[in-house]
Order: C-alpha cells, then structure tokens, then sequence
C-alpha cells in the first residue's frame, strides 16, 4: 500500500470530513472526520455502517428510539437501516467509520474459522467494547498511512471481522417481520435504485406494486424508513459516489445519474454526506492504497 494520508478538510461551518476507498479490500470505505453541527438527514446506507466515537457526542436516531455515543462507543448499523445523526451538543463529535458490504464481513470471518451461522444480526445499534474498538482504531489507521504490510492489514481486518460477529452479532435476517406487500414494496425499491436516473412517477411506482399511490406512499415509508422521493435521491447520490470513485467529472457524474442542476446535485451530495462533491472527488483520486 501506498498513499499520502488523507487531510481532513475544513468547511466554513466546521465539518472536517474524508471519505477514501481500499481497493485491496474489495473496495471497501471509510471515513474520518469531525462534525460540528451539520445533522444528517435520514438516509439509510447499502452497507454495513461500523463507526466508533474518538472524542465528543453523537445523537444517533433509530428505529425510534435515541441513543447518545460517547467515546469508546461503537455504533454497528444494518445495510438499508434508516437513521438519523447530529451532534449531541456545540462541540460535535469525531469519528472513523467502516463501510463493509456483507459479503466482505462474510468473507473476512469465514477466514478465521469463525461460524457466523447465516446473514449477522445485531441487535443493538451501539456497542460497548474496548478490545475490539482498539483492534478497529489499529486497523483503521493502518488504512490511511502511507505503506503498510499487507499481511497485517488482512490479519486485523479478519479479527476485526470475526470479534465483531462473534461477540455481538447473532443469525437472523435483516427486517425478519416483513409484511404481507414486502415483495411488491421490493420491486419498488429495486426499481428506484435501478433506474435512479430516470424520472420516476409516483403513479409508476404505485403501478409496479399494485398499490394506489398513497398506500404506496405510507407503506414503502413504513417499510424502509424513507419515503420513495428520498430513497431516490439516496440512491441518485450513491451512484454519483460511484462514477467520482472512477474518476468521472464532477459535472457529468451528476448528469448521467440525473441531476442537470449542478447546485442542486452539491446540495443532495452534501446534505447527505457532509462533503461537496469537490472535496470527495479530491480524495477519491488522491488516496488510493
């Protein structure tokens, strides 16, 4: 691995975020930064969230309930898992974060020999456990220095892995209660991450489900913690993040996933990730390991 370690960029309201890729494993991101005062909208992400507090507060919103993470607090978020975060109180909070898919945690603790037994469930959102912070914090560190050992950083990503799923996790299905329409409320979903670039009717999607539009409206809501429009949006966004990881310009990324209003295609990217589509296309061509 070799690479310059990534600068937390400052923007006019405080927030210092970046965002980086490791293409050695299986693509995986991560995060680094503060946050001041900026709140997260609502979103939901398509991988595993893995986050521990290094110093501050966060206020996390999940499933209805609030939680406030400290330091030494792990939060571990489920793929299409809807929350909200924002600062507990003026001083922010700072942070690192992993972005796995479940293929790549599967993967890494199948390494070990560790038995998982079927997709990891956790029932807690916020995790209290010092070994395996520090082994996640040594791991994380490992990825945004210049160098490294590849075997190290495989050992610890494998142990990580395999901590996590072992102490914390057990077998089930993400959304294990579905209700009777999931299947018609997933080919909607499907659909809005599919043809993101196109513009979706509420209508249209309400026919694909076999719903009235406002059934549709209160269910897919319901279900996964988004109503369509910000599903759309999220998902508009991920495949912009996508097209910068290629080293796309900034301007056509946007069109192509269809946003032909450049403010309005920085307001999402930013809303929702805390950094302008600038800043993240810097460090998306700068770091690479």
């Amino acid at each position: 691995m070799n690479a310059d370690r990534p600068k937390l960029k400052q923007d006019r309201g405080g927030e210092r975020l970046v965002y980086w890729r490791v293409p050695a494993l299986q693509g995986l991101q991560l995060l680094r930064g503060h946050r001041s005062h900026a709140h997260l909208p609502r979103h939901s992400h398509t991988t595993f969230q893995i986050a521990f507090i290094e110093s501050g507060c966060q206020q996390l919103r999940i499933k209805g309930n609030t939680h406030r993470v400290g330091r030494g607090q792990i939060v571990v978020l489920h793929p299409g898992e809807a929350h909200t975060e924002g600062p507990n109180d003026n001083s922010g909070w700072c942070a690192r974060a992993f972005y796995p898919s479940l293929e790549m945690i599967l993967n890494a603790v199948a390494s070990t020999g560790t038995k998982c037994g079927g997709t990891p469930f956790f029932q807690d959102p916020v995790l209290n456990d010092g070994e395996l912070i520090e082994t996640l914090r040594s791991l994380h560190q490992l990825l945004e220095a210049p160098g490294g050992d590849d075997l190290q950083r495989d050992t610890l990503a494998a142990l990580a892995a395999a901590r996590l799923v072992a102490r914390h996790a057990r077998p089930g299905t993400i959304n294990e209660a579905p209700d009777p329409g999931r299947i018609a409320l997933e080919r909607v979903r499907c659909c809005l991450e599919e043809r993101c670039t196109e513009n979706l009717s509420l209508r249209e999607l309400a026919a694909i489900a076999n719903l009235n539009p406002f059934h549709l409206l209160r269910s897919f809501t319901r279900a996964y913690g988004l109503p369509p429009y910000a599903y759309l949006m999220q998902s508009r966004v991920a495949r912009a993040r996508a097209l910068l990881d290629r080293g796309v310009a900034i301007i056509e990324a946007s069109q192509e996933v269809g946003f032909f209003d450049q403010s309005h295609f920085s307001r999402n990217f930013k809303r929702l990730l805390g950094v302008t589509p600038g800043a993240y296309a810097r460090d998306a061509r700068s770091y690479k390991i």
